[in-house]
């Protein structure tokens, strides 16, 4: 009687720490996939920000009328919010706006 009394203990403590185990793996396993999904996200608002300011910037070279760095400014507002955590990061702008563009210069 003994002996299935400490079985049953023993394989009581077995089933909850397996079953700590799982489900802190499970919770570490979601972060990571919310992590990467959201890096994701921000990488292709990147890629659609660096293909808009890529595209006025050849309109405005093309035709060098000002009303095409319009865009090139919208896009670079939105690659700059994109942007600043690893801009912070490296502690220097990475990102450059019209006006410094056609002043020569870059912060």
């Amino acid at each position: 009687m003994v002996n299935v009394i400490r079985f049953a203990a023993v394989l009581a403590v077995f089933v909850v720490a397996v079953t700590g185990v799982v489900w802190t793996t499970a919770a570490t396993e979601q972060r990571t996939a919310e992590r990467r999904f959201a890096e994701r996200e921000a990488a292709g608002a990147m890629v659609c920000a660096l293909l808009a300011r890529e595209s006025a910037l050849r309109g405005y070279a093309q035709a060098t009328r000002a009303s095409f760095l319009e865009p090139y400014d919208e896009a670079t507002a939105s690659l700059a919010e994109r942007v600043r955590p690893s801009s912070k990061a490296h502690g220097r702008n990475c990102v450059v706006t019209s006006a410094e563009l056609l002043a020569g210069t870059s912060a």
